[in-house]
Order: structure tokens, then sequence, then C-alpha cells
């Protein structure tokens, strides 16, 4: 006997050594979280139809206690949510069945997306899996996504669903079936493959009946085969009322420069939104040429002509404009997430986001990428408070006997500083405050400071002298500038 138990386990070994690997996402974004209770309603009986066949396979069809019990709650307390899953779905199933095929996977797939978005682009799940797939970054990326400041394509639904496709593919290649794939896709494929080594079993209703799975990953194949059966026949199971959403429908056209999507709807006549939404992916009005030889932007059916002879009226005006990505701050004593996303003009969701952060804390000296942003070559024409004056706090100060030293109140020292200030006036010592706002100056030049560059840089390009650029930004010559600071230049 334990002959025969090390024999199957070494064959597994070499099963699944023999696989590459494939990054882990774990995390389920779907909003409604239904109890046991809840999944024990009223019983509708079902009738299955054929199961989808595709060149890796099938997705069986298969009716139990477990998946009746998600027929039960999608058709009673969760018809809410059903009936809205079900209006949107209409506007994206032919476009990503169509790809699901194309990649060579069951079309069936689709019906994940419903489960873990419920079809919506800007999904976002407290673990920052993003979009209709809720892909975390680095599966994204592992399976051809760019996502960086500009652009993010696990918001497009062509894009993200070709790397869902080619992430299933990975994951059916690894265990052979679509049941261990789906719970791979929830869990992680190294805690399934766990899974099947301890119990000598790649069926995926023994692993779950012994409760060797996840309790969201027990749930998450009935749900799935629930959520199918639905949403083929939503007649059957009494949604009769759906407004469907119209199926998206567009046009592409190639681009070469970079396209300001604000003046293309102006060009086209169409709303600006309309036009947003028809190019999720992109973060701003400004489309950048981010894939070399097939950069394109949709527009509305039949406007194919019009928009070919608007791209040159649409080329963005900034065209010098330089995207710092991938920029990196070193945490200081007194940062936080709020602190830094204002100080670099981003959002703490992006910050996180970019760095795989789950919660908010982080520590002093921690390297964080900041998300880039377009900033122009040249210097530009800015309002910026010139002549200001700082205090730097020393022991036995608080914050009432420096507002009265500069003639203040407690409230105007704590507007001029509301980002270095706690909620509980907290200081500390040697931090600067701004005490005197000096008047604003049309006109001036500004430089925003990148990677690798130092005071002395600056002020050789600008052939200034250090001390007139530190002066005039309140800055002592030692200090050390960080990436994406703003620096007056005199003129």
């Amino acid at each position: 006997m334990n002959y025969l138990k090390t024999s199957i386990l070494l064959v597994y070994i070499f099963l699944f050594s023999a696989c590459g690997s494939v990054l882990t996402r774990y995390d389920n974004a779907d909003s409604e979280n239904p109890s046991e209770e809840e999944l024990t309603a009223e019983k509708t009986q079902v009738v299955l139809g054929e199961p989808v066949t595709s060149e890796l396979g099938k997705i069986p069809n298969e009716m139990n206690a477990s998946v009746q019990k998600w027929v039960n709650y999608f058709t009673g307390r969760g018809r809410p949510h059903m009936t809205r899953y079900l209006e949107r779905s209409s506007r994206y199933l032919d476009l990503m069945k169509k790809t699901l095929k194309d990649e060579g996977v069951p079309d069936d797939l689709v019906y994940i997306s419903l489960i873990e978005s419920g079809f919506r682009s800007k999904a976002i799940s407290h673990a920052s899996a993003v979009g209709y797939w809720q892909f975390i970054r680095g599966t994204g990326k592992r399976y051809g996504l760019i996502i960086n400041s500009t652009v993010d394509e696990r918001l497009d639904p062509v894009h993200s669903t070709q790397a869902a496709a080619r992430y299933f593919k990975a994951l059916y290649n690894l265990f052979g079936n679509w049941y261990l794939a789906m719970a791979s896709y929830n869990a992680g494929e190294n805690r399934i493959k766990r899974a099947v080594m301890n119990n000598y079993t790649r069926d995926f209703w023994q692993l779950a009946s012994r409760r060797k799975l996840p309790r969201e990953t027990i749930n998450y194949v009935p749900k799935f085969l629930a959520a199918k059966l639905i949403a083929e026949n939503p007649h059957k199971f009494g949604f009769t009322n759906i407004n469907f959403q119209p199926a998206l429908a567009y046009e592409r056209i190639p681009i070469e420069h970079p396209i300001d999507l604000l003046t293309m709807s102006k060009e086209l006549s169409v709303s600006y939104s309309d036009l947003q939404k028809l190019n999720p992916a992109f973060r701003s009005r400004y489309i950048p040429v981010y894939r070399k030889g097939e950069s394109f932007i949709r527009i509305p059916v039949g406007m194919r002509d019009l928009a070919l002879v608007a791209v040159p009226k649409a080329k963005a005006k900034t065209s010098s404009l330089l995207l710092t990505d991938g920029d990196t701050y070193r945490v200081r004593r007194g940062d936080s997430l709020y602190v830094i996303a204002k100080r670099f003009g981003t959002t703490i969701h992006k910050l996180k986001d970019m760095n795989n952060i789950s919660g908010s804390h982080i520590n002093i000296g921690d390297r964080l990428k900041i998300p880039g942003r377009y900033v122009s070559g040249r210097p530009s024409p800015i309002r910026y408070a010139v002549n200001t004056k700082y205090h730097r706090v020393r022991r036995g100060e608080n914050l009432t006997s420096i507002a009265s030293k500069y003639g203040l109140s407690l409230s105007e020292i704590r507007d001029l500083n509301r980002h270095k200030i706690s909620r509980r006036s907290v200081i500390r010592v040697g931090q600067k405050l701004l005490v005197k706002r000096g008047p604003s100056a049309e006109g001036l030049k500004i430089h925003i400071v990148r990677r690798g560059e130092t005071l002395s840089h600056i002020a050789r390009r600008y052939r200034v002298s250090i001390g007139k650029l530190t002066q005039l930004n309140s800055i002592e010559k030692s200090s050390r500038i960080y990436v994406g600071k703003r620096l007056v230049i005199p003129d």
C-alpha cells in the first residue's frame, strides 16, 4: 500500500514539475457574498444542455446540490445582482466569446467575467484586481497586458479577454481539466497543486466535498455553472424583463502619433464620454502610441473616413510630452500614501496598484514606483508662489507659538500646511512649515525633476547659479530633490 501511494505521489510530482509555472491570481471582486442559508432557497429543477467544445477540451455541464444552491440564490435573493449582470452582458458577450474562440478556449469561459466583475470594466477588488477579468497587475503583465500610468489594458474588453484566455490555457495545460483550471484562477495554482498532490485526486468535487479547498473556491465552480445556466436561458429562470444593453460595436483606425481624444470627439461631433467608453484602457484624454505598429483608437461605426481626416487635427499639441513612468521615491519619515500621492499629483489607488500594496502601511526606506505622467519637455508658463517663507520647527515649539510668531491664526497655519500637519496638530522637531505664501508670478519657467538629476545638473542646464535656484525655491544647497518636484527657474 505504501509503495502504491509513493508511486502515485511521484507521478503527480512529475506531472507538475514538467509544467511551467503560472503567476497566481488570488482574489474575487464580486461584491455579493451570500451565506449558506441564502444558498438554500426554494428549489428550481434544471435540464442541462450540451457542453461547449474547443481545441482544449470542453467544459462539462453538471448539476448537483452545490450548483442548485447557486441557481436558487441567483433566482432568489441574488436576483437584483444577476439582473444587472445580464443587462450588461449583452454589450460584451459576442465580442468576448469570439475572442475566446480565436484564442482556442471554450467560449463558455465568458461567464467567469460575469461572476468576477459582472462585466464591469472598472470593478476593483480589495486586492487591487482590476477589470472584467479581475487581473492583478503582475498576472496581467505576464499574459501580455500593458499596464502603466497612461494605459491599463485590464480595462479593455478585448485585450483583457485575450489575456484571460492565455491564462486559462496555461492552467488547463497544467491540470488537464477545466474545473481545476477555474479553481486555480480563483485560489492560485500552487494551492490547487498542493490539494491535488496531498489527496491523490484531480476530481474537483471530491476535493470540495472533503473541504480541501478554500471556502470561496469550493463555491467558485458551482457559482460559474449556475451563472452559465441562467445566462444562456434567462427566460427559463424568470428573468423576463431584462433591459439588455446594445452590443458593443466600433471601428478602429491606426495612429502614428499621440491623439487628443477630446479634440477627436469635437471633430467627429460625438460626445467625449462616448469616445472614452469605446477606449476605456486610456487613463487620460491623451492616447499614446504605446504598441509599435499596432496602436489604434476605436471610433463609432460609420465614422472611419471622417476619423481618418480628423487624425492630423487631433494630434496632441503637446508633442514634446515625455512619459516619466516608473520613477521611484524612497519613503521618508512622516510620509503616508496620501502625502506621497498628493506630492506627485496621483492617487492612492494608483500608488497601491503600481506597487502591489494591499493595505495602507508603508515603511521608512521603502522605494515606491511613482505613476508616470505627461510632463512638458519645455518650461511652460504657470502661476507659482515666490518669496515664500518657511519656519523649521525647534525643540519646545508648538503650532500655536509658531503661528503667533508670524502673526497667523491657528487655522491659517493649518491651512498653509494642510498636507503636513495631522488633525491633532502634531509637529516634529526639524519639520519645515510654510508661514508665508508669496504673491503669484505669471510666466515663470518651471522644471520637473526627473530621475538622476541633481541641483547642479539643473543649474547648468538653465545657466543659473545653484544659489539662485535654491533661494528662489526655498531649499538648501545640500537638500536632496525628489523625482517629480517642481522647481522655479530664475530668469
